[in-house]
C-alpha cells in the first residue's frame, strides 16, 4: 500500500472517513489566516527603522497523527535578517552596518547581534539602546565612552578629543539565528562591514512582496472553501441516497 507522504505510515488520515476532508480544509484556512496576519504585520512596519520582515515557509509534516495537527504546525516562521537601505538621521548615537556584518550588544548575561541601533551614553559611560542593550567593542567588552562629542569611523574606531579610545565590533552573521542570538553560544568572527555613524537602517519590508503574499493567502483560503463545498455536496448526495434506500 502506498502511503501519503504527509503522514506517518502507522495512521492514515483517510481512515477517519469523510471527516478528514473537513480537517484538510480547516488546516488550509488556518494557514491562510496566519499568512495574512504576518503579511499585515510586515506592511504595518514597512516604515519602522530596523524592522526585519517575517517570512513563512510551508513544511511537510512527518509525524502528524492526523490532519488536525498540521494546520499552523506546518508553517515555519523566520525573520529575514537581510539589510535595508540606510538613511541619515543626523544623530551621532545612531549606528548602522553597511555591507555584511552585525553589531554585538549585551543583553544581561547574553550576547545579541543587530544591524543598527540608536545608542546613548548611560551614567556608567556605556553606550546603550532603548532596550538597555550595551554596545560591544571588537575585543568583546562593553564600549565605555567619555562625556562630550565623539566620532566613530567606518572601521569602528571611536575618537574622542582626537584620541582613539575603543573600536566598535562588527561581526559575521554566521552562526546567528533569525532572532540575533548565537547558536550554541558561539561568538561570531569579525566581519568586514563598515560602521556608519548618524545613520539608521530602514525596514527591509517590500510592500510588493507582501501584497503577493496576501494574494497567495487569499487563493489558499478560496481553495479551503472549495474543499468544504465539495464535502457539503458529497454529504448531501449521501443523505439523498439514504433517503432513497429507505
Amino acid at each position: 500500500m502506498r502511503h501519503n507522504s504527509l503522514v506517518t505510515p502507522k495512521r492514515q488520515p483517510y481512515d477517519r472517513g469523510m471527516g478528514g476532508i473537513i480537517e484538510i480544509a480547516m488546516a488550509m484556512l488556518r494557514q491562510a489566516e496566519r499568512r495574512t496576519e504576518i503579511a499585515g504585520q510586515n506592511i504595518a512596519n514597512a516604515t519602522t527603522p530596523g524592522f526585519k520582515r517575517h517570512l513563512v515557509y510551508a513544511q511537510t509534516a512527518t509525524a502528524a497523527e492526523d490532519f488536525s495537527d498540521i494546520g499552523l504546525s506546518r508553517l515555519r516562521e523566520v525573520r529575514d535578517r537581510g539589510g535595508g537601505k540606510l538613511f541619515a538621521t543626523g544623530n551621532a548615537g545612531d549606528l548602522s552596518v553597511e555591507g555584511s556584518g552585525l553589531f554585538a550588544v549585551r543583553d544581561g548575561d547574553r550576547l545579541m547581534f543587530i544591524r543598527s541601533g540608536s545608542f546613548r551614553r548611560a551614567d556608567d559611560g556605556t553606550m546603550r539602546d532603548g532596550q538597555q542593550h550595551v554596545l560591544q567593542t571588537a575585543e568583546g567588552t562593553d564600549l565605555v565612552v567619555e562625556t562630550g562629542a565623539r566620532t566613530i569611523r567606518a572601521d569602528g574606531i571611536v575618537l574622542q578629543s582626537g584620541r582613539e579610545i575603543a573600536r566598535v565590533g562588527v561581526f559575521a552573521a554566521t552562526g546567528v539565528d533569525d532572532q540575533g542570538i548565537p547558536r550554541d553560544g558561539a561568538r561570531p568572527e569579525a566581519a568586514s562591514g563598515s560602521v556608519r555613524q548618524g545613520m539608521l537602517e530602514a525596514s527591509n519590508v517590500s510592500t510588493g512582496d507582501e501584497m503577493i503574499a496576501l494574494m497567495e493567502a487569499l487563493r489558499r483560503a478560496e481553495s479551503g472553501q472549495r474543499v468544504l463545498q465539495v464535502y457539503d455536496a458529497l454529504m448531501d448526495r449521501v443523505l439523498q441516497t439514504e433517503r432513497g434506500v429507505e
